[in-house]
């Protein structure tokens, strides 16, 4: 009886599935971050969408336990790190009274979601570099010595954890992940780098909690758009290809999907393009049907990965089986 409960125990480990993966008590939420600089806080005026007529009217409900329901714990462009959950609609979307990515995204997530809860934690920050602002530190953490935003993002995401593990085991099913415009003075290998050590220790067993341990989370890298406002062409292509670098499969603009043939990707890594996307007049910034663009690809990304509870539940099924075979 011992022996097969810690061998039980040992499996599960093995597979990455932790204790808290089946804590019957407090049900399985999912939970996905949403992370990077401007574009990703989302910059379109609210009227994009509240205007009468708007094609974007689509995107203008609120998300109630009556429907299928996202919850965001938004902190973009502040140092807040409150953990309060919102049901999300324009109005707390983004800050400033804009809105980004998350609103179509949240729609398309909340439809594969029928029925169920999911929480979105948004907490990135105007202008900011993966170089210095997004840097991770050192430490069991990689706290010590980190950039701002790093810090901040650690420091909002442990109290929104924290918030739903009162009443919920929080699953983190995947990183959204929108940057470079900032970082446009670097080159290809240097992003690239910088890029492959961020996945690795935003995936790493204690920088959110230990027990939300997330050694394989699906990584979603958006691609720059056409930000000359900010750099030439050169520079935004440079960061393009580190993204396409890192990443295992491409989602095309054509919808098309392209597997990393090239280069030592990193695993469950993802590229979402988005070069093609209208901006607005500053030639950084997406329109506000881009957005809604950006947060459909994202989601159609999404759902090019395996689903982690479902691979998690037939391996628990599959040690039940052997555990009522080994009783009889």
């Amino acid at each position: 009886m011992k022996r097969l409960i810690v061998v039980l125990s040992l499996v599960l480990v093995v597979l990455g599935l932790g204790s808290s993966a089946f804590a019957v008590d407090k049900p399985i939420v999912h939970v996905f971050l949403l992370m990077g600089q401007s574009n990703m806080v989302g910059t379109a005026p609210t009227s994009d969408i509240t205007t009468s007529g708007s094609p974007l009217a689509y995107l203008n409900y609120t998300q109630s336990t009556a429907t299928d329901s996202v919850k965001i714990a938004n902190t973009s462009n502040t140092t807040s790190t409150s953990g309060t959950f919102n049901y999300m609609g324009v109005g707390n979307s983004s800050q400033g009274g804009s809105f980004g990515c998350e609103l179509s995204l949240g729609r398309d997530l909340g439809a594969r979601y029928a029925g169920q809860t999911i929480y979105f934690i948004k907490a990135p920050y105007n202008a900011t570099s993966l170089s210095a602002d997004w840097k991770p530190g050192t430490g069991t953490d990689y706290y010590t010595n980190a950039g701002t935003e790093w810090k901040h993002m650690i420091d909002a995401t442990r109290a929104a954890l924290n918030t739903l593990s009162a009443s919920y085991t929080p699953q983190i099913d995947g990183f959204f992940w929108h940057q470079g415009e900032s970082d446009l003075s670097q080159s290809t290998s240097s992003y690239e780098t910088n890029l492959r050590a961020f996945i690795a220790d935003v995936r790493s067993s204690n920088v959110f909690f230990s027990q939300y341990e997330v050694p394989n989370m699906p990584f979603f890298v958006g691609g720059l758009g056409d930000c000359t406002g900010w750099g030439t062409e050169t520079q935004i292509n440079n960061i393009i290809t580190a993204q396409k670098d890192v990443a295992e499969t491409w989602l095309n603009s054509n919808g098309s999907v392209t597997h990393n043939a090239s280069t030592s990707p990193v695993s469950n890594t993802y590229f979402t393009e988005l070069h093609d996307l209208a901006r607005q007049s500053d030639n950084v910034h997406f329109t506000g049907a881009s957005y809604a663009t950006m947060g459909d690809r994202f989601a159609a990304t999404y759902a090019l990965t395996p689903e982690p509870a479902t691979l998690s539940l037939l391996a628990f099924g599959g040690l039940a089986m052997l555990w009522r075979r080994r009783r009889k």
